[in-house]
């Protein structure tokens, strides 16, 4: 790990003798790190449920019973358990070590410290800790992703398989009308599955580490006009008015594709969600060197203790639309990461019963 990969990276020291470690405290502080320091073992188990940190170093002393359950008492705390804690001793032999092993420590440092042999340990322990969260994270992504698959993907085809088995097996039974139902049904479900596998194969896209996204300068109302034509009939089905309120010229530097993607899923929920004889409103202001876009209708909402899930990987959080439509939440999270590839920012204003609003922000026009 470099040492721009760990620049701001948080640690914490417990140590009641603050000389002893502030030379380390200076060092790692020109380095660049956020270094926060504490004097008693109590205020560091609140600054650890406040700050966060990413490696602990703690005082240690073999000989007084008050410092031996140190280790144990920081990662009796649920946030600090998967922290890696060194220790700071004063000597270092098979007593030491084996004590503080049995303590929870993966290391230690010998004082004085040498602020160089410092400096390589906390990197080494921050380059594992930080590949933990990355494979933890890729293992939660990945059931996720199976999950679609398994279910959300079935699902569908299921229902497509069933309504091509009645037309192909009682063809010569059926009404006009029931045909045009059938087909009608049909072409519903096929839109919907295409949609579903459009969004797990540009996420999957995503999750390439050697993706770049194919920056340009492109006019957003061209684009969202795309858009609109895209869901007119979805619209016309359920008596939605789609509006837009983008004016021409609006041009962002971004990923034109990506951005589609994002209008695409973010038009399709307001539509979801919203009932008959609604609408959805596309619009756009300016905002100093960004372009803020809204999608807002004035459907259902949502509540702030679901706002919370909409976003995360590692919540399963979907309900169905005001048609009883199907969804997996995959499209918000795809749009979270195609607008942070974008430069910009993703968020929602919403209440139950007074619609929801769809905000996100790109780079103007270089």
């Amino acid at each position: 790990m470099n040492l721009a990969k760990i620049k701001k990276a948080k640690i914490l020291i417990v140590d009641k003798n603050l000389s002893d470690t502030s030379k380390l405290y200076s060092y790692l502080k020109k380095k660049g790190l956020n270094i926060i320091r504490s004097t008693e073992k109590s205020y560091a188990i609140d600054l650890i449920k406040n700050e966060q940190p990413e490696l602990i170093l703690v005082n240690y002393k073999l000989s007084k019973k008050t410092d031996e359950n140190i280790c144990r008492l920081i990662k009796s705390n649920a946030l600090a358990e998967a922290i890696p804690v060194i220790f700071l001793v004063k000597s270092y032999n098979n007593s030491v070590i084996s004590a503080g092993f049995k303590e929870g420590c993966i290391d230690f440092l010998v004082k004085p410290i040498n602020v160089d042999e410092a400096f390589s340990k906390i990197k080494t322990h921050l380059t594992i800790r930080r590949l933990q969260i990355q494979l933890a994270d890729t293992n939660v992504k990945k059931d996720r992703f199976f999950s679609i698959i398994s279910h959300d993907l079935r699902s569908p085809f299921m229902a497509l398989i069933g309504l091509s088995d009645i037309l192909s097996q009682s063809l010569s039974e059926l009404t006009k009308t029931e045909i045009k139902e059938l087909a009608q049904k049909l072409s519903k479900t096929t839109r919907n599955t295409y949609s579903l596998l459009e969004n797990l194969l540009e996420w999957s896209h995503l999750q390439k580490s050697t993706f770049e996204p194919g920056k340009e300068n492109f006019d957003l109302y061209i684009l969202c006009k795309k858009v609109i034509d895209l869901f007119q009939q979805n619209a016309v089905e359920k008596d939605i008015k789609l509006n837009m309120k983008i004016g021409m010229k609006t041009e962002v530097f971004a990923d034109e594709n990506m951005i589609y993607a994002i209008l695409r899923n973010l038009v399709a929920n307001a539509i979801k969600f919203t009932n008959k004889s609604g609408n959805v409103t596309l619009s756009s202001r300016k905002l100093n060197n960004f372009v803020e876009v809204s999608v807002a209708d004035n459907g259902i909402g949502i509540s702030q203790q679901n706002i919370k899930k909409l976003f995360r990987i590692d919540m399963n959080f979907t309900s169905p639309g005001t048609a009883n439509e199907r969804g997996t939440g995959l499209g918000l999270l795809l749009c979270k990461e195609l607008v942070e590839q974008n430069g910009g920012k993703i968020w929602v204003v919403s209440k139950p019963g007074k619609g929801s609003t769809f905000k996100f922000t790109l780079p103007k026009f270089k």
